[in-house]
């Protein structure tokens, strides 16, 4: 079992390189290298690789932050398909957490 020390640095291992992979990826975008990266195929596949390289893009900080925090932890050997499910399942709680506190709220209730 772990310990709460060792729960709450694993857990800021994975917020520290989840946002890093987050923040590196909106760079990114930003300064183009994601329209370079279209630019290696012809125009008329952007679609079907843009339906390939996006989701595979929006994956990869998962990947990383699932990695580093099995990476960090004290178990040995590193449990890395039990880190990168663990970050999958921490971004869709986060996602669905941030949909549902959202919400348009009605005036009457």
């Amino acid at each position: 079992m772990m310990s709460h020390v060792e729960f709450w640095e694993l857990t800021a291992w994975g917020a520290g390189v989840g946002g890093a992979g987050v923040w590196g990826l909106a760079v990114a975008a930003r300064v183009g290298w994601l329209r370079a990266l279209l630019d290696l195929f012809p125009r008329s596949t952007w679609e079907w690789v843009t339906w390939g390289v996006i989701p595979a893009l929006l994956a990869l900080p998962v990947i990383v932050q699932g990695a580093a925090v099995a990476a960090v932890s004290s178990r040995r050997p590193v449990p890395a398909g039990r880190g990168i499910a663990g970050g999958a399942v921490g971004s869709l709680v986060a996602v669905v957490a941030i949909a549902l506190g959202s919400r348009p709220r009605s005036l009457f209730l």
